[in-house]
């Protein structure tokens, strides 16, 4: 039988063909899984041998106690029968001395254990051997179904047996003839002590016999047991070797096929997997492909292909975090374009969103690979410059304000009166705030104040206001 006998072990091993995929497996010894069963044959063979012999022990028993007693108690009338005639006569002359004599002879010869006389008063007239007279039982007249007795007498197994005498045709008394019951006794046991050497043989004989048929029977099941197990642990190539009786055999037939169709399922099941898995990773890259393409269109401006405000907002939590960790300063530039809202009304929308359109990419084309560009909303922009001190921001300020009049100067219309120019508010971490909307703020509110005394400069937050 094909079976893997392994100890008890834990081995990682490969799930399907899928590399970088395992799975680890427990492999227990097989276990016998029908000693009950065979223990159970074994002690129900042995429990009905015992019972019938138990039975047939007490039947025969009963059957031979019965004819013992019943030969006894015809000893006891024949031996009665012989006594009544020897006393019958000296019973009717009242010869009282006679009597005891002749009992006396009588009690002598053993078997006899001793006889009592009583007459026709049914009085007691004489005993053999005299202290008789103290059992109560034998110095009465008996009633018809009492007449035979069993009794001890002084630590003797005895049987008394009651025989009216009969002298001329008439009663003349009657008669307890006692014997004893020693040798029936004997026998007894000597019957019993051969019946308990025939059990014991009976029961080792039944034990031999029935734990050679259980073996027989059981062997089998525990091998295809070893065979479920086996199976069980994920061993699907094992097979059992079909024997024994016929429906066990047919039984082992029945696991194989199963054995063989769990074995291509098991196949199929590796083929489904390794597809679906296959599936799952390239519609996970398309997800998360597609999951960046939609973050990008959400963070992103579609009139100026800038940063938007989320996408600003998300990326100065980001240049924060980074400056707390590493200790260096950060920039935060907010940008007014000056008189838009009248050139975007004398000049439309469309010359207007052409105007956003060139001022973000001077913007863009003024900025470091690090700096994060951003339209804040409307006509107004947000630069975002890690890595830069005060000085160095104002500076930067600077140059973008330029690049975006060199921007837009060939798009102002002095015809319509729509000069446009640029006006900028610095705030710097951590010199100006160290959270986001602080600084934003600070930055919003030095912007506002460069517009509030006329626009086109650049003014600083905090510590002090400088202005170009």
């Amino acid at each position: 039988m094909a079976v893997n006998r392994k100890p008890k072990s834990c081995e990682a091993r490969a799930v399907g063909c899928q590399p970088g995929r395992w799975e680890v497996r427990y492999h227990a010894p097989a276990m016998k899984l029908w000693q009950g069963l065979r223990n159970r044959i074994v002690m129900l063979a042995i429990g009905a041998a015992v019972l019938l012999f138990v039975v047939v022990l007490v039947v025969f028993e009963a059957i031979r106690r019965g004819e013992a007693s019943a030969a006894l108690a015809q000893q006891a009338a024949l031996v009665s029968d012989v006594v009544g005639e020897l006393v019958g006569e000296l019973v009717v002359a009242r010869d009282r001395a006679q009597i005891e004599a002749t009992l006396g002879g009588l009690v002598s010869r053993g078997q006899i254990l001793g006889v009592v006389v009583l007459n026709a008063q049914r009085t007691v007239i004489a005993t053999a051997p005299g202290w008789l007279r103290k059992e109560s039982r034998l110095t009465v007249w008996p009633g018809d179904d009492a007449r035979v007795v069993m009794l001890e007498l002084r630590g003797f197994p005895a049987l008394a047996h009651f025989q009216p005498l009969v002298a001329r045709g008439e009663i003349a008394g009657g008669l307890w003839l006692v014997l004893n019951r020693e040798p029936l006794v004997a026998a007894n046991r000597r019957f019993h002590t051969v019946a308990l050497l025939l059990l014991v043989g009976l029961v080792g004989f039944c034990m031999v016999l029935a734990t050679i048929g259980a073996e027989s029977l059981v062997r089998p099941l525990d091998e295809l047991g070893d065979t479920v197990a086996a199976l069980g642990r994920g061993e699907l190539g094992t097979r059992h070797e079909a024997r024994g009786p016929e429906e066990l055999a047919r039984l082992g037939r029945r696991v194989n096929r199963m054995a063989e169709q769990l074995e291509a399922s098991q196949a199929a099941l590796t083929r489904l997997a390794s597809d679906l898995d296959r599936q799952v990773r390239e519609r996970t890259r398309e997800l998360e492909e597609s999951s960046r393409r939609f973050a990008a269109i959400a963070n992103t401006d579609p009139l100026t292909g800038l940063v938007n405000r989320r996408g600003l907002e998300i990326e100065l939590d980001r240049y924060l975090s980074l400056s707390r960790r590493n200790q260096q300063p950060l920039a935060i530039i907010m940008m007014d374009l000056d008189n838009f809202k009248t050139y975007n009304d004398r000049c439309g929308h469309l010359s207007g969103d052409t105007v956003l359109r060139a001022v973000a990419a001077a913007l863009r084309g003024r900025a470091r690979a690090s700096d994060v560009v951003a339209r804040w909303g409307g006509d107004e922009f947000c630069l975002l410059i890690p890595a830069t001190d005060p000085e160095g921001a104002l500076a930067a300020t600077r140059r973008f304000v330029i690049a975006v009049l060199e921007a837009m100067a060939d798009l102002s219309r002095a015809d319509v009166s729509a000069v446009l120019g640029a006006s900028a508010g610095v705030a710097c971490y951590p010199e100006d705030g160290e959270e986001a909307a602080e600084l934003i703020a600070r930055a919003d509110a030095a912007l506002y104040k460069v517009k509030a005394s006329g626009g086109s400069g650049v003014l600083r937050a905090s510590p002090q206001w400088a202005e170009t």
